[in-house]
């Protein structure tokens, strides 16, 4: 019978034997493939969707504890950090002082809590299923973004509350949202593809978060560091973003020289991170 099979033209022995397929690694083919990502949309909507779900699903409050949190926090912050240190807010009520920097703050925290972990929350869809990875860490930014929107709406009532006029510059508010998603978006790539060796690597974060807020002008002024600490300070990528969305929502002057400095950062983390979590998707599902 083989050797009858081996006489047949090829046309028919490759009816008979079934076609022969040659399974070869994937190359990467620029940056981010944009046609295979948009063909895959529909992954990235349903992980948005369960995220979203999985949020807000039995709970008591909802959407109130976007708003009861950071309430908290501002109620603590203005009680140690104003009442009793006495640290200036720029003629500016301490609680809306703290709390147009925690919102951003928030939203980026959130962000990379979430992004850091999801690789290895989802480690079963990895070596079960083909979609591109960079779907993942992106879809999780989606419900801290629609808290920040809550938290947004809610802070626009404090403003008309205080008496504060509604600047114009709050026209910012969205090109210094973008800017904050996209550098969250540049840290997620390095640590969810890093959280999948190193599995410690929440709590390391959770700490330097921590951390990191007392280096942002959060609590505080940009203007409280001297003069000749401010070139050093501006290294932080979230000063100029925190700033500037601090002086969006009061109408105070820019920063253009932080936010200078938090732009040329974010781009060349956002790129660096695709680089580095397009080669380390490639091993992903071996490690997990």
């Amino acid at each position: 019978m083989e050797k009858l099979l081996a006489r047949l033209p090829w046309s028919l022995e490759h009816w008979i034997e079934g076609p022969a397929y040659v399974i070869t690694p994937r190359k990467l083919e620029g940056l981010l493939n944009i046609k295979e990502i948009w063909k895959y949309r529909g992954v990235f909507y349903s992980f948005a969707h369960r995220d979203f779900k999985l949020r807000y699903r039995q709970t008591l409050l909802g959407f109130g504890w976007v708003i009861i949190q950071p309430l908290l926090s501002v109620g603590v912050f203005s009680l140690l950090f104003h009442k009793l240190v006495k640290i200036p807010s720029e003629g500016i009520p301490y609680p809306l002082f703290i709390y147009s920097a925690l919102l951003p703050w928030t939203l980026f925290c959130n962000c990379i809590t979430r992004a850091s972990t999801s690789l290895a929350g989802n480690f079963q869809l990895l070596t079960k299923a083909f979609f591109p990875r960079i779907l993942i860490p992106s879809s999780s930014l989606i419900t801290p973004m629609i808290d920040f929107f809550i938290g947004f709406c809610f802070l626009l009532l404090t403003l008309i509350a205080y008496g504060f006029p509604i600047s114009g510059k709050l026209m910012a508010i969205p090109f210094l949202t973008f800017l904050t998603m996209l550098f969250a978006l540049g840290v997620s790539l390095w640590l969810s593809a890093i959280h999948v060796c190193i599995r410690d690597l929440g709590n390391i974060l959770h700490l330097t978060l921590q951390l990191w807020m007392f280096c942002t002008p959060v609590l505080y002024p940009a203007n409280l560091i001297a003069e000749k600490h401010r070139v050093l300070y501006y290294l932080n990528p979230m000063v100029g973003i925190i700033s500037g969305f601090r002086s969006a929502i009061v109408g105070t002057n820019f920063d253009f020289s932080a936010l200078t400095v938090s732009m040329a950062f974010t781009m060349a983390l956002l790129i660096t991170g695709v680089y580095f979590f397009r080669y380390a998707e490639c091993v992903l599902a071996d490690v997990v």
